[in-house]
């Protein structure tokens, strides 16, 4: 399979989402993707404002995610939970 089923904590609203995310897709555009996914779900804009510095950690790990790597790269598998900041 190419894809992972994550879980995403997004503290800012208090809420968590699962998503299935593409290995190949590095965390910068992981991190746009899910903000853009979050807001129309929750029909909060104000959440993927681009000029905002979002990042995207790893509990499993206890890291900052690097937006340059791939999420295959970072480590990440299906079952793990990701905070999304």
């Amino acid at each position: 399979m190419d894809r992972v089923l994550v879980e995403v904590l997004f503290p800012g609203m208090g809420r968590q989402y699962d998503f299935w995310i593409p290995k190949k897709m590095d965390i910068q555009t992981a991190i746009e993707k899910l903000s853009a996914e979050i807001a129309e779900f929750e029909k909060n804009f104000i959440i993927q404002r681009k000029n905002e510095l979002k990042i995207l950690c790893s509990m499993a790990q206890g890291k900052i995610l690097n937006p340059l790597d791939t999420i295959s790269s970072a480590g990440i598998q299906s079952g793990d939970t990701l905070i999304l900041l």
